[in-house]
């Protein structure tokens, strides 16, 4: 009999992203006495997963903050950006596309399914977790049935606040945490919550509804990273924009920021090559509206604005900023 109830989340818009997923359910039917549920707000489900899990739930409401969903409280998550010697006196704010509401969105659907047929205990998980994860959960599921802890998390620190907290990549949990995160599946009860990050949110409803929490080491990775697929690389296919551009060149990635942004009198843009382990990206030509502009510039823009950037004089990026959500702000 089964004992324990899995939630797997996942948005399968690429064959990399089907094929880990559909690598987390052989794992998992190689674990015993557990209930398996795949949730998605992506309607193509692959027949693989279809005959592996135990359930599939699809939501087709799938909000993105700073897009689908756009006020002053989505604009809470953003990043504080700058170009080094670049509009000194001013900062740049960019508010980011986040997934993390429609996240919780599908953990709560799948912890009302399992609330429902009578599971106590859970654990969720998204679609592209390491192995490490697979490896734990048997453990995690004999410690949360101890009932000396309603949560078990692996730490994961959050920079640009100091602070330490558990990561939502994947966690154990019990039907009091179940019950407590379920009514924020509502916007209206999301958005009471002062921090939209979903991790430090999770905390934050821990502690406001005294939900005690186990940390775990996390043999891993050092920086609490759970995943193989980071949020946003894939913006291109969606209409979306996001100010880290990712290029690759023989099987490494480069990073650049790319800011477009709004300031006083119209629009503007500017971009910056960011150091990685192998130095900064060369041979890089960015262009708008087919004029090349050169690093740290800024040029002021008028909607639409096509943006290209050429690696090896080999196209490598290409976007139309062409809503005012895709731009940032000044202060």
């Amino acid at each position: 009999m089964s004992e324990h109830f899995v939630i797997v989340a996942g948005f399968l818009d690429t064959k990399e992203k089907e094929k880990y997923a559909v690598e987390i359910f052989d794992k998992l039917s190689e674990i015993d006495k557990i209930t398996t549920c795949y949730v998605t707000h992506h309607k193509k489900i692959p027949d693989k997963i279809l005959d592996a899990a135990n359930y599939v739930i699809y939501n087709s409401y799938n909000p993105i903050m700073n897009w689908d969903i756009y006020d002053d409280h989505s604009k809470k998550f953003q990043s504080v950006l700058s170009i080094n010697n670049l509009l000194s006196s001013l900062e740049l704010h960019y508010a980011q596309p986040y997934h993390g509401f429609a996240q919780l969105i599908s953990m709560c659907d799948g912890i009302a399914l399992g609330i429902n047929k009578g599971y106590h205990t859970f654990s969720f998980m998204n679609y592209d977790v390491v192995d490490f994860c697979l490896q734990q959960l048997p453990q995690h599921i004999i410690e949360i049935k101890k009932n000396n802890t309603d949560t078990i998390f692996y730490p994961y620190y959050i920079e640009n606040i100091k602070k330490i907290v558990g990561s939502t990549e994947f966690f154990t949990f019990n039907s009091k945490f179940a019950k407590a995160i379920y009514i924020y599946s509502k916007y209206s009860e999301f958005k009471k919550i002062e921090d939209p990050g979903l991790e430090n949110f999770v905390s934050i409803v821990c502690k406001l509804h005294g939900i005690k929490t186990l940390f775990v080491e996390n043999s891993h990775s050092k920086n609490g990273t759970l995943g193989k697929v980071n949020f946003g690389i894939d913006y291109v296919i969606h209409d979306y924009f996001y100010p880290i551009v990712k290029i690759k060149y023989k099987d490494k990635i480069y990073d650049m920021l790319v800011i477009p942004f709004k300031h006083e009198d119209g629009h503007y843009i500017c971009y910056q090559k960011l150091e990685s382990d192998d130095g900064f990206i060369d041979n890089l030509n960015f262009f708008v509206n087919s004029l090349e502009i050169e690093e740290k510039t800024v040029v002021k823009i008028t909607k639409p604005c096509e943006i290209k950037i050429l690696h090896h004089k080999k196209e490598v990026f290409n976007f139309k900023l062409h809503d005012d959500r895709h731009f940032g702000w000044t202060k």
